[in-house]
């Protein structure tokens, strides 16, 4: 059911653009793919697998954290707004990491960059990243460092 949102998202995101701009884009070469990473998955209409690429990074976070992704409580942060900015940040570096764009990643290949990470559960809260935009660079740089990726 999440998957199927996921999709969902991924093709009105699409829609839109086309709808805005009026027309498709054109396509990246190999410098920009590294920093518009699902652009050229977009514009060959490849949304199941931009879907895949979201699902399984989401998954991976899951498996490594599953106690920060359950907690609702106050104060906790992972599956909240800056936590899901700060993942989204740390998605790009982690993507190129494993490969170039237009590949889908396996939940298990997220699972080895995650695995470095020595960032506990309970480290997730709003004290050690704080909400805003600086709680969301803090996760993203944490992340990118304790995990070696560029």
């Amino acid at each position: 059911r999440c998957h199927k949102g996921a999709v969902d998202f991924v093709r009105a995101a699409r829609r839109w653009y086309r709808y805005i701009r009026g027309k498709t884009p054109a396509k990246v070469g190999a410098v920009d793919s590294k920093r518009l990473i699902f652009r050229n998955m977009m514009i060959e209409d490849k949304d199941l697998e931009i879907a895949d690429v979201i699902w399984n990074y989401f998954s991976a976070v899951r498996t490594r954290w599953p106690a920060a992704w359950d907690n609702m409580g106050r104060g906790s942060m992972l599956n909240k707004t800056n936590g899901f900015r700060g993942l989204m940040r740390f998605l790009r570096p982690a993507y190129l990491d494993l490969g170039k764009p237009g590949q889908v990643p396996t939940v298990e290949q997220f699972n080895r960059i995650f695995g470095r990470i020595q960032l506990p559960d309970d480290e997730f809260t709003t004290v050690n990243f704080v909400p805003g935009t600086s709680g969301e660079v803090a996760l993203f740089n944490r992340l990118k460092i304790e995990s070696r990726v560029d």
